[in-house]
């Protein structure tokens, strides 16, 4: 048997520690927490009840601190205003939280394993499981797996209670707090299958090379012990293949290590414990490759027998494709040219903080996917093995970071939890070791470190390259650095370089270095509010019209990395989130780089990335047609066409041709009240048109669609039209949320000084718009 149930209901959780009277003997004797919130007789009657993922730090009141902690050996890059961490996180209340379950484990798993398996716990948490330890793990952003098999209590009431610890920070930017990720059960038989991994190695006209691995945990020798592997379409059900290994004689000599061998199968012998390395094939139309566009993938199903007995059954999802990265031809998906357009992201949304389900996970993917990104960079800490299915199943290919860059037996270990979690998914095309880490990356340690850490993946996946997030900066100073040779130590130990901002020195890199294959793995975008064309420094509204030292920035720092050698770009962010709330800090509680604000409602250069990376014809103008008249205004348009003609109250003002990867600006118009039209044109034909009119505020209504569904997630829309359904972008009004839609999980609009809480039970429209996230 395997069961691996959700264990996310029937928490109590409690704000802040509790100083109380602890059992002397805690430390010093087995299973002696039986004082204070640790013990099982412990009263929690009066605790909140709390549903999983929950972010108490984001349940907190937001409040100012403007107490300059931050000095020029530790200034943020680019957020020169945010003076403290208290600022940088967003403002909120970082506290301590405790967690507590009452849950019931069957006398018949008694003889089993069992394990509690918890996605992401922020942070320094401390675990109690029936008044004993169980474990004690600093990291916010690593899966922490619990073998409670010796503690648990068979036929009756289990206590579990969990301390965290959220005062510290791990980042510079919002990173909550609590058991913010989902949490499971899972039990198996004593002798089951663990760190299974499959890969398939295409090779050119022959076919398809598989390589698996498992651990078989348990097993107590090999006698009438069987492993049988069946592989089936994913969306189909459909068997391709079907495998059948008698243990006994295929048994071989054991080895100390795994190695890379051709072989047909190894065994390793170790802690009572095998370990089973081999190999297959797939005949050429056996098997369809994963990519972007079809994401293919397959199901291995794993039956390991005892005799007569079938001890565990285990399943892994994967996909088959072949990647490369190419110092002149960039990225190869499958042998084909892909350039990489990609976002980075934090884990938070909108009145969620980041507690943010599975579902609204995807709905992020989606909206990426809409935009004509296909690329994710998750900024910058582990990702769940959720997100990346979600990834695999509609087609994004995903760097996968760590937290820092470090060989400390701790970070190693959240390395290898991170590496074994996403070796199976073929979304997830490289690895990355650090981000900016501008105080080592110049050093003989920093590429020592590098190295180890390079070593360390390869011998868990030996198939996925390696990078790291590098930045021409010095920090300690905050100037450029201009000689590349300054930073080749660390990263000539990686298989591909990636370097963040600073794209007017790529050239000069493909100059002197020619046969290193390159990747920008951040680079800066157009930075604004939604909907904002005047800047408020007062509210922390930011205009993308004014010309600011980033005015246009993204545009420019798109088209330095389109050279064919430039493997793609991951640009900052795909959504705005908590925390970094340049260029204003308080109140600002949120950041504006994002393509998307908070909720995933597009911004005006949304458009700009809509119309380079996308196959739809696009085409976007702004400023709208709400603001004062009678100003001299400069009107923008983002398209694709290859001409674009502006039209203001019938008036023609001629047709400009787009260059590749440009935008348009009509100047000094004089602004009038009515309607805006733009018009794209390809071969002299109407290919694209977007009309914008001037809103009538007094006939303005709120509109409430579905946005989104998935499961019992509800994503609603709330949008405010006139009576001709134009946006109204300057009449915000209230919105009470109907109690029958269900358990509100948050709601919010956008604006980045707005402090309302997600669970408010209300939310304002903001320039028009504003969202609401429920389960039933």
């Amino acid at each position: 048997m395997q069961e691996l149930k959700s264990f996310n209901d029937g928490w109590k959780f409690h704000f802040g520690d509790i100083d109380t009277i602890r059992n002397r003997w805690g430390w010093a004797k087995s299973g002696s927490f039986n004082q204070g919130p640790e013990s099982k007789a412990y009263d929690d009657s009066g605790w909140k009840d709390v549903t999983l993922p929950h972010d108490f730090v984001f349940e907190t009141k937001v409040y100012d601190y403007s107490e300059k902690e931050f000095g020029k050996d530790n200034t943020i890059p680019a957020m020169e205003d945010v003076n403290n961490a208290h600022t940088t996180a967003g403002s909120f209340d970082k506290n301590v939280g405790w967690y507590r379950k009452h849950f019931f484990i069957p006398e018949e798993y008694e003889g089993k394993k069992i394990y509690l398996i918890f996605d992401g716990i922020y942070r320094d948490s401390w675990i109690y499981l029936n008044e004993f330890f169980v474990e004690h793990e600093p990291s916010g952003y690593s899966r922490i797996t619990l073998d409670i098999t010796d503690v648990a209590a068979y036929g009756e009431e289990n206590v579990i209670s969990i301390k965290c610890d959220a005062r510290e920070a791990e980042g510079w930017f919002y990173e909550g707090g609590g058991i913010y990720r989902d949490a499971y059960l899972k039990v198996v038989e004593e002798k089951h299958i663990e760190d299974a991994f499959i890969h398939g190695t295409p090779v050119e006209n022959d076919g398809v090379h598989m390589n698996f691995s498992c651990r078989l945990c348990n097993l107590e020798g090999y006698d009438q012990k069987y492993l049988n592997l069946e592989i089936c379409e994913k969306r189909t059900g459909k068997v391709v293949k079907k495998i059948d290994y008698d243990l006994e004689e295929i048994i071989s000599e054991p080895i100390d290590k795994y190695e890379e061998t051709d072989e047909k199968l190894i065994f390793e012998l170790g802690d009572g414990d095998l370990r089973l390395v081999t190999s297959f094939e797939f005949e050429e139309d056996e098997v369809k490759m994963w990519s972007l566009d079809d994401t293919n993938l397959y199901e291995l199903i794993i039956t390991l027998i005892d005799g007569d007995e079938i001890c565990n059954v285990d399943k892994k999802t994967f996909g088959i494709r072949n990647i490369e990265f190419d110092n002149n031809k960039g990225f190869l998906l499958n042998g084909e040219q892909v350039k990489i357009k990609g976002v980075c992201c934090h884990q938070n949304h909108g009145g969620l903080g980041s507690a943010v389900p599975k579902e609204v996970m995807r709905y992020r993917i989606k909206k990426l996917k809409e935009m004509g990104a296909n690329g994710y960079r998750g900024a910058h800490y582990p990702l769940t093995e959720d997100f990346l299915s979600i990834c695999d199943e509609e087609g994004m290919v995903v760097m996968l970071e760590t937290r820092v860059l470090s060989s400390a037996s701790k970070d190693l270990s959240e390395l290898e939890r991170m590496v074994k979690i996403a070796r199976n998914h073929p979304s997830v095309i490289m690895y990355s070791i650090g981000n900016e880490e501008a105080q080592t990356q110049t050093t003989s340690q920093g590429a020592r470190i590098a190295r180890i850490m390079k070593k360390f993946i390869k011998h868990l996946d030996p198939y996925t390259p390696v990078t790291m997030a590098l930045l021409m900066l010095d920090m300690k100073t905050n100037t450029q650095i201009e000689d590349y040779k300054l930073l080749e130590g660390i990263f000539k130990e990686l298989d591909v370089a990636g370097f963040n901002y600073h794209s007017d020195l790529y050239e000069k890199f493909h100059r002197e270095y020619p046969d290193i294959p390159f990747i920008c793995t951040e680079q800066g975008t157009f930075k604004s509010t939604r909907g904002c064309y005047k800047t408020d420094a007062q509210k922390c509204h930011l205009a993308i019209n004014e010309k600011r030292d980033w005015y246009m920035f993204g545009a420019e720092r798109w088209r330095h990395c389109k050279p064919e050698w430039i493997s793609g770009l991951f640009i900052w962010t795909g959504f705005d989130y908590y925390g970094e709330p340049t260029p204003f800090a308080w109140p600002a509680i949120s950041s504006q780089f994002g393509a998307m604000d908070l909720c995933g409602n597009p911004k005006d250069f949304y458009y700009f990335y809509k119309s380079w990376w996308s196959k739809d014809e696009v085409i976007h103008a702004y400023p709208d047609m709400n603001g004062e008249t009678g100003v001299p205004t400069d009107y923008y348009v983002f398209s694709n066409a290859e001409e674009v003609e502006l039209i203001l109250n019938g008036k023609s003002y001629g047709k400009k041709a787009m260059k590749d990867g440009d935008y348009l600006i009509w100047e000094n118009i004089l602004s009038e009240h009515g309607k805006m039209e733009v018009v794209g044109y390809r071969n002299g034909k109407e290919v694209s048109r977007e009309v914008n009119e001037t809103a009538d505020k007094k006939s303005a209504r709120l509109e409430v669609t579905e946005d989104y569904r998935e499961g019992n997630i509800v994503i609603r829309k709330i949008a405010l039209l006139d009576k001709n359904r134009n946006p109204v972008p300057n009449a915000d009004v209230r919105f009470d949320i109907p109690k029958e839609w269900g358990e509100l999980l948050g709601a919010s609009n956008g604006n980045p000084s707005d402090h309302t809480p997600g669970k408010a039970g209300y939310v304002n429209t903001f320039h028009g718009l504003a969202q609401v996230i429920t389960r039933k």
